[in-house]
């Protein structure tokens, strides 16, 4: 080998060892950044032909990534985000049930004490006046946990809106960066950067809509959530969410082209997984014990209130007006024949037994105590209600917590591969120092020899 090829093979491998040097700089420098994944500098050998160079070349950069690592991240990030979102709407709803469940209690207590009392002088107008004064106080409590219970809905929905809003703008940035990244693959250029950009959009959208992808040779994924592909090389669909005739949300996915496909009942896992099931499951069955209870309340009053007589001896009167079970707590009212008119409240069981008859007034006083139509008492019933959201709340908050474990694991993980080591980088670095020192060394002895032999000449 001649000089010339010393010369060359020790500046060759200053170069690449230069290169590397400068990868674990940056590697250093971005320890702390969020997404950043680890760079290896890529020496290969130059082959020696005959008497010719050999040496070393930098060949390119990879990173450190481990996919199955980084897919499963993804994946238990994406049970997170509907556990978290879960458990923190159940939360809120049982800080609006709470205190609205001390109204309805109090106000059913209300009522049937105001019936007792009734029962000792019926003719009494001031008590008879107390007895539609909490009547009306039970129609409001029904109505206020109702009307909290539909505000939640609202809210709900346009948390979801405004997350698949987010998601779209997420959506078009994975398209835009895959068509970056076939093109720097497909010229040999390095597109790190952008592929940490696209990791950490991914992850994201993993969060945000229980999302997945998978990587094709090209450097492109196509990205998978709610049932369908929503990114396919460099196009992108968009989600839109609206509330449908039956008041529950629908969830579409928008072609590029146009065309949408509903994918409500595919929408299974992030946040927007996590409203949808909120709102449109938890909340409904929650609305529809509540109606349950309401009805069944005024009903068992009502059939017994039939029975008696006004003080001017006419029967068959509602103390509620009252449609089916279904809404019955927001539309719960006070019969109008009686709101104007509290003589017609019915006391006695007979028209012959006034003034003084009190039985129906009785009767109605111990409901109180005695099973409505579900098969148990309004306080247990009330209580029943409260306790099962209590139960859905705490077991979403076991999730968030099991989750938060399950992602903690996926991420260190994913980190042990991925991630930046200060101390490894260090011994790294020093290695590749004294490779650069020991290239220098011989690329002086080379270029000594040189002159010396030119000096000869």
């Amino acid at each position: 080998m001649s000089l010339f090829g010393v010369l060359n093979i020790a500046r060759d491998a200053l170069l690449a060892q230069q290169a590397a040097i400068d990868t674990t700089g940056q590697n250093v420098a971005n320890a702390t950044t969020p997404g950043y994944v680890r760079r290896d500098a890529q020496l290969s050998t130059r082959p020696v032909v005959g008497a010719g160079e050999g040496g070393v070349e930098m060949t390119g950069y990879a990173r450190s990534a481990d996919g199955f690592a980084y897919s499963r991240l993804v994946e238990e990030e994406g049970r997170q985000g509907e556990a978290s979102v879960r458990a923190d709407a159940l939360a809120t709803i049982e800080g609006l049930l709470g205190p609205a469940e001390r109204g309805i209690s109090s106000a059913v207590t209300d009522l049937f004490s105001s019936f007792t009392r009734l029962s000792a002088s019926p003719a009494d107008p001031n008590l008879r006046g107390e007895v539609l004064t909490k009547s009306e106080a039970l129609v409001r409590a029904f109505g206020n946990l109702a009307g909290g219970l539909v505000a939640s809905r609202g809210e709900l929905a346009a948390k979801a809106e405004a997350e698949a809003k987010e998601a779209n703008l997420k959506l078009a940035e994975v398209a835009t960066l895959n068509g970056r990244i076939a093109e720097a693959t497909a010229t040999g250029n390095e597109a790190g950067d952008l592929r940490d950009r696209r990791d950490v959009l991914i992850r994201d959208l993993a969060a945000s809509l229980g999302a997945r992808s998978i990587e094709a040779a090209s450097g492109e994924v196509t990205l998978f959530a709610a049932g369908t592909a929503l990114v396919i090389g460099s196009s992108a669909s968009t989600l839109s969410v609206n509330v449908q005739s039956n008041g529950d949300l629908s969830v579409r996915a928008v072609r590029p082209g146009g065309s949408a496909l509903d994918v409500t009942s595919k929408v299974d896992g992030g946040r927007l997984g996590g409203y949808l099931r909120v709102r449109d499951t938890d909340v409904p069955q929650l609305m529809s014990s509540l109606d349950s209870f309401a009805f069944d309340l005024a009903t068992a009053v009502n059939a017994v209130h039939q029975t008696g007589v006004g003080l001017d001896g006419v029967s068959g009167r509602n103390l509620f007006s009252v449609g089916g079970p279904a809404g019955a707590a927001a539309s719960l009212a006070v019969d109008a024949a009686l709101a104007s008119s509290p003589g017609a409240l019915a006391a006695a069981a007979t028209a012959g037994s006034l003034p003084g008859g009190s039985d129906i007034a009785v009767a109605i006083a111990q409901l109180l105590d005695k099973p409505l139509a579900g098969g148990a008492t309004p306080g247990m019933t009330l209580a029943r209600l409260v306790s099962d959201l209590g139960a859905r709340r705490m077991a979403a908050e076991g999730d968030v917590a099991l989750r938060a474990d399950t992602v903690a694991q996926a991420e260190a993980t994913y980190s042990s591969s991925s991630g930046v080591s200060i101390d490894e980088e260090m011994v790294k670095l020093t290695q590749l120092q004294r490779a650069f020192e020991a290239s220098t060394r011989v690329l002086r002895a080379a270029d000594q020899l040189l002159e010396g032999l030119l000096r000869d000449l």
